[in-house]
């Protein structure tokens, strides 16, 4: 068979054009989510200065934080649901009203936290006015119903919209930014970001024929509880990793922060594109169960591809991007590169496989139990290996999540097929 032959029978499958379109798409996503702030970054930085980008930062990092609480895993159960029943829009329309009254019910619980850590820590107190303008964002970043163009495959709409979004947010930062004083104005452009792409999403929503219903306060508490151990999975893990690098800082110079993020950068793009395909994949597994095997083989070799040229071409990675001084960075980023796989075994057990066949408690249980292990080990190691010592912490901690999903799954695989067997 030559390729003309290959690329039409493969092309020709539905299922196999729609998950390349995903996949570019959220590709895509994360390209300009990754770019586009550099484009301002360094006017930003001689506009208002390093203090007041500090606080902005800082900032955003706290709102990054009340994101989280927001999503409550829906991200992965919200879109697993919407796979499964994709051509229903009545069913649809009940499943997209009920994760957004329990975002809006999360929104406000977040914003009452916020007013507290405002109140009580002398920090924020000063910061409030920058605190409360990032916050608006977290309302914006709620009603993304990114999720559902993720739950039918439609991706492309919601890149669209953020590609149009950030393009506002770039112009008017550009605009009306002129001086110091101004820096009050990122977060709230920032935010208008969100609400620009929510605007667009939701009128191609309205266009699909999906409906917001009334939904009872009942039911999204219901909604909230039934997804706790997702929100749980997807949290934990943030335990280790924020605790190694605070660590890093405490125990060591700033400089050893430093080394670290430099050698981390390359792999957290690394495993944005995993997770890209992990997303591409997951509502299409969600109703073909029967292609995860395949599924499997393609993660593994894909993030052994990502992760043998990072480990081989780690010194000239550095030597590109960083001046000398940082070339320890090699060692971290080839350390990381091996739990690249890791990763993505993960992925693949955990998120595309226990999560689709209902087993998210059992996902809770292992992402608990390795980030506990991760606390504990991440103390002798950061103290004495410094970056070395944060960097093995999260390469351990992913091989456990990675060993204890994969073993999980193949048990649940092997009663399932006893049981079909009888």
């Amino acid at each position: 068979m030559n390729w003309n032959d290959l690329y039409h029978r493969t092309t020709g499958n539905h299922d196999v054009r729609v998950l390349l379109h995903n996949f570019a798409a959220l590709g895509f996503l994360q390209v300009i989510g990754y770019v586009f702030p550099f484009i301002t970054l360094p006017y930003l930085t001689r506009v208002i200065g390093i203090e007041r980008f500090g606080e902005i930062a800082f900032a955003a990092v706290v709102s990054y934080y009340f994101q989280m609480i927001v999503d409550y895993g829906f991200s992965l159960s919200a879109v697993r649901d919407i796979a499964r029943c994709r051509s229903d829009k009545m069913k649809i329309s009940d499943i997209y009203s009920r994760v957004v009254c329990a975002k809006i019910l999360l929104v406000v619980i977040s914003f009452f936290l916020l007013c507290i850590l405002i109140y009580a820590i002398p920090k924020f107190h000063d910061m409030r006015l920058v605190l409360l303008l990032s916050f608006l964002s977290v309302p914006g970043y709620a009603m993304s119903p990114e999720w559902l163009f993720q739950g039918v495959e439609k991706m492309k709409y919601i890149t669209i919209s953020s590609l149009f979004a950030k393009i506002v947010c770039i112009i008017a930062i550009f605009l009306f930014i002129k001086e110091e004083k101004d820096y009050i104005l990122q977060p709230v452009f920032t935010s208008l970001e969100f609400l620009v792409a929510d605007a667009i999403s939701i009128y191609v929503i309205c266009k699909m024929g999906i409906k917001f219903q009334r939904v009872k306060a009942v039911d999204a508490l219901d909604t909230i509880k039934n997804n706790t151990n997702l929100f749980i999975n997807q949290i934990a893990p943030s335990l280790y990793n924020s605790f190694s690098i605070l660590l890093i800082g405490f125990f060591h110079h700033s400089t050893a922060n430093g080394v670290f993020d430099a050698g981390n950068r390359f792999n957290n793009a690394a495993c944005r594109l995993i997770d890209v395909i992990s997303r591409t994949f997951f509502p299409f597994l969600s109703r073909r169960m029967d292609k995860h095997s395949l599924f499997v083989q393609f993660n593994v070799v894909a993030s052994l591809t990502m992760g043998g040229v990072l480990f081989l071409f780690a010194p000239t990675i550095i030597r590109l991007f960083f001046t000398m001084e940082f070339m320890p960075a090699v060692n971290v980023l080839r350390i990381m590169s091996v739990s690249l796989v890791f990763l993505a075994i993960s992925n693949a057990y955990a998120t595309n496989y226990l999560i689709l066949k209902g087993f998210e408690k059992e996902v809770r249980q292992i992402t608990v139990v390795a980030s506990i292990v991760g606390l504990i080990i991440s103390i002798p190691l950061v103290y004495f290996y410094s970056y070395i010592g944060g960097a093995l912490t999260i390469a351990i901690v992913r091989g456990i999540i990675a060993l204890l999903s994969a073993a999980r799954a193949r048990k649940i695989k092997s009663l399932t097929l006893i049981k079909s067997d009888k």
